[in-house]
């Protein structure tokens, strides 16, 4: 069964915004992706080739090498985990180049030869120096001193170091990520929203529905429509999150929750319990608003006038869970 109201429809179709915002996300995500790997690929075309900028001595800048083997392993980073510097060869010249492990395995598992890698020029730290330069001199082999000279003559003063992102792309990587994420869960949301109705709606009854479109239009009925609230002659017709009707003459007790934070109170919830002992929330305010705090007053004067006998207030706790185990009983006893 489905409301023909255009009123209702309208609120009750509002999971269709979620859906909309999430797939917007979603759409910014998949553009900020995009924008990066275009930036990525514009910022390779722009790169220069390593031997170049050695024999320019020149450093950060955006460089790139073809490697056709690695050849020894100099040093691992005691700071950047799973990153180390090797020597690696272009079939012409030995360069230095910094490498992680994922990189490394791809260059050694790949069919692409040369392999080429991206990243920007860095001078030669004098520790990394050092440590070439003690493991040729300390081999037992002859004419093996390397000299600083023929260090560079070998090496260059320079390094590639693989680990480099332009700032831009974290950024954009982040602003990604958290779209996609947003967009998720305003796509869950509208869909739990939508399950929530479908579910409501199978449970309700026939002639309800068809009195509350009758109702829906009259001069008695009171319109909410910020908390998504109509009281009509007979009904309490609730569409926050999900629908809900109830007949006021189901109703035994109806009173106000607050919710506190840090000892402040920030919310009230209007509350009632029907005559199966079942707690539903009709309607959630600002409590700083004083304009709101009027509406939940009026709304509960509205129930009491169209159920006299309905009990109103939590002072009435007590007396309405007795009166709730009453009719249990008398519901037993049938």
């Amino acid at each position: 069964m489905k409301f023909k109201h255009k009123k209702i429809t309208k609120i009750l179709n509002r999971y269709l915004y979620f859906l909309l915002v999430g797939f917007i996300f979603l759409i910014i995500s998949i553009s900020l992706l995009f924008v990066t790997y275009h930036l990525e690929e514009k910022r390779k075309e722009g790169s220069i080739y390593l031997n170049d900028l050695i024999k320019e001595n020149t450093t950060d800048t955006e460089t790139y090498l073809d490697i056709k083997s690695i050849d020894t392993l100099v040093a691992t980073s005691k700071t950047t985990k799973g990153l180390s510097i090797y020597i690696v060869n272009d079939g012409q010249y030995s360069y230095l180049a910094t490498l992680s492990n994922d990189l490394y395995e791809e260059i050694k598992n790949s069919k692409t030869i040369p392999y080429r890698i991206y990243g920007i020029s860095k001078p030669i730290y004098s520790d990394i120096k050092n440590i070439i330069m003690n493991a040729y001199n300390n081999d037992e082999s002859p004419n093996n001193d390397l000299t600083d000279e023929l260090f560079l003559g070998i090496y260059g003063g320079i390094y590639i170091d693989t680990n480099y992102e332009p700032a831009y792309t974290f950024y954009l990587d982040l602003s990604a990520i958290l779209a996609s994420v947003i967009g998720i869960i305003f796509i869950i949301t509208g869909l739990i929203i939508k399950i929530k109705i479908n579910i409501q709606l199978k449970k309700l009854n026939e002639n309800d529905i068809a009195n509350i479109e009758k109702e829906i239009e009259s001069d008695t009925t009171i319109k909410y429509p910020k908390l998504k609230l109509f009281l009509t002659k007979n009904y309490i017709l609730s569409l926050k999150n999900q629908i809900k009707i109830i007949n006021y003459q189901d109703i035994i007790w109806a009173y106000d929750s607050i919710l506190k934070t840090k000892g402040l109170i920030t919310f009230k919830s209007l509350i009632i319990m029907n005559n199966l002992g079942k707690y539903e929330t009709i309607a959630t305010i600002n409590s700083f608003s004083k304009k709101e705090n009027q509406t939940l007053t009026a709304i509960l004067s509205t129930i009491s006038k169209r159920n006299k006998n309905v009990l109103i207030g939590y002072e009435h706790a007590k007396e309405a869970k007795a009166l709730h185990k009453e009719l249990k009983k008398k519901a037993k006893q049938k």
